[in-house]
């Protein structure tokens, strides 16, 4: 029952994508005729209807191919993301080029290549614009379902700031509605992520937070030490607001997610230091190998099997005592790497269940996330 719950649900996700993709492509294809024929009337062309109409088929014909060639039809990009804006620029504009040369050929009218680079340039400005009404009605939306949400400040205007709003606006059952942005640099105000903007410094926190009915900030600071953590959650309870941190796993994989932010501790402010890591080292190590992670299903579980599926592995072996949590991270994979894991349910306290895995599947790397991390829960359950 469980399962065929978690497959309706992969179904709405995939005609939800499926039917927004078909939406850009038929506005893009649109954009892209009246960009031509704006152009062609700009330089009066109505005489020659027959070329006009053929250069137009061609264009359709040829962005469409580029478009899914630069995987700008096929998913490859974030949607409203700064890629997904440089795909439509590059596709449009090989588009242009080759639609040159076709002009050159045949036609060569001497403000033909004109014609086009203005068709071009218009098309690409109503593809881009498009994609920026649909991201500020998205926006709207979420910010009007999250209305009963507990409001939130997020401190710092940065890449942290934009992955955990972001994961706040995406999840739908997320405790959290980000409300306004705090930060000490000057010269980030009234910078806006996710139609958040900037409202001031850590000196205007209580001002701020009272506005907005916000009783917590977020700190959103990747890269910040444990001194800088400790200096900002004293000033956060000097106006008499609750630290909420994200864990520090976070800073090297994945997103984040709403659901793992959690009140500030001392425990916070240590191992804080920055970890690169050598993706040309873990390439090496992961390709080709029969490679087992334990709690695939849990938040760094799930995000440990994602990327390593994509370092070509024999095989990957997702392990995790709950089928729910096995069945979605399998289904979370690119399908151009699904084919190489293998899901296996098992709890690692059964010595017996683990023999028989490690005797089946002989991995070679093991990557152990299993853990149970809830404090409060597993003082009730010591056995545990």
């Amino acid at each position: 029952m469980t399962d065929k719950r978690a497959d309706d649900g992969l179904k709405l996700r995939s005609n939800d994508a499926g039917w927004r993709n078909g939406t850009i492509i038929a506005f893009d294809l649109v954009a892209l005729v009246i960009g031509l024929t704006v152009a062609r009337s700009f330089y009066q062309f109505a005489n020659d209807s027959s070329t006009a109409l053929t250069l137009t088929a061609i264009a359709v014909a040829v962005h469409l191919v580029i478009g899914f060639g630069t995987g700008l039809y096929r998913g490859h990009f974030r949607p409203f993301s700064f890629d997904e804006a440089g795909a439509v620029a590059v596709t449009a504009g090989a588009t242009g080029i080759l639609l040159l040369a076709v002009e050159y050929q045949l036609a060569n009218d001497a403000r033909g290549g004109q014609l086009i680079v203005i068709a071009s340039s218009l098309a690409i400005c109503l593809m881009s614009g498009h994609r920026y009404a649909r991201r500020l009605r998205a926006q709207r939306v979420a910010a009007h379902a999250g209305r009963d949400r507990e409001p939130i400040l997020v401190y710092g205007a940065g890449e942290g700031a934009e992955r955990a709003i972001n994961a706040m606006q995406a999840v739908k059952d997320s405790a959290y509605r980000p409300v306004a942005l705090i930060d000490d640099n000057l010269g980030k105000r009234k910078i806006r992520i996710g139609g958040i903007r900037v409202e001031g410094t850590s000196e205007d926190l209580a001002k701020i937070a009272q506005r907005h009915g916000a009783h917590n900030v977020l700190l959103a600071l990747p890269s910040a030490s444990g001194r800088e953590l400790r200096v900002l959650h004293e000033r956060v309870k000097a106006a008499g607001l609750d630290t909420l941190v994200m864990p520090p796993v976070q800073r090297l994989v994945g997103d984040g997610s709403p659901r793992e932010i959690s009140r500030y501790t001392d425990e916070d402010v240590l191992n804080r230091g920055i970890v690169d890591i050598d993706k040309a080292a873990v390439a090496d190590m992961i390709n080709g190998a029969r490679v087992l992670v334990t709690g695939a299903g849990g938040s760094i579980g799930s995000e440990l099997v994602r990327q390593l599926s994509a370092f070509g592995p024999e095989s990957l072996i997702a392990l995790d005592r709950d089928d729910s949590l096995l069945h979605s991270v399998i289904h979370s994979i690119e399908p151009m790497h699904r084919a190489a894991c293998i899901s296996v349910l098992a709890d690692i306290r059964d010595i017996d269940r683990l023999d028989d895995v490690f005797d089946r599947h002989k991995p070679q790397v093991v990557f152990h996330a299993a853990a149970l991390k809830h404090v409060d829960a597993l003082e009730g359950a010591p056995s545990e």
